[in-house]
């Protein structure tokens, strides 16, 4: 299967920072794209995914002033599987890497994230 997202994120302001100025973090805007597939190995149920996503924030600003070392673009590659332990429990698992950021001035960035969760549904 093919999938994606795209998602915006509109912050907001504080108009009290250090009681007289308003410091407004920087929007965000994500796209990820993917595929996926399943295959058994026995009775055993596995979804193998690759997906890539891109990541671009604004830099920050304090009244209406940008800030350095805030915002950039980053892009990762994101391989992941799922293992569908029961017919209601499944585990999923992948690793972020960095393929690409440019940050504005200097900060501190992600250099790998790995994710794992258990999923339980809930049939009627």
């Amino acid at each position: 299967s093919v999938n994606g997202t795209i998602s915006y994120r509109a912050t907001g302001s504080n108009k009290t920072y250090l009681e007289d100025q308003t410091y407004t973090f920087g929007d965000e805007f994500q796209i990820t794209a993917g595929i996926a597939d399943r295959f058994l190995i026995g009775n055993q149920i596995f979804d193998p995914s690759v997906s890539f996503k891109y990541r671009k924030v604004q830099s920050d600003n304090r009244d209406e002033f940008d800030l350095p070392s805030t915002g950039g673009e980053w892009v990762f590659i994101r391989p992941g599987l799922i293992y569908q332990a029961t017919p209601i429990i499944s585990i999923q698992s992948n690793i972020e890497l960095p393929l690409y950021a440019n940050l504005n001035g200097t900060q501190v960035t992600t250099t790998y994230r790995i994710n794992v969760s258990v999923i339980v549904s809930f049939q009627k």
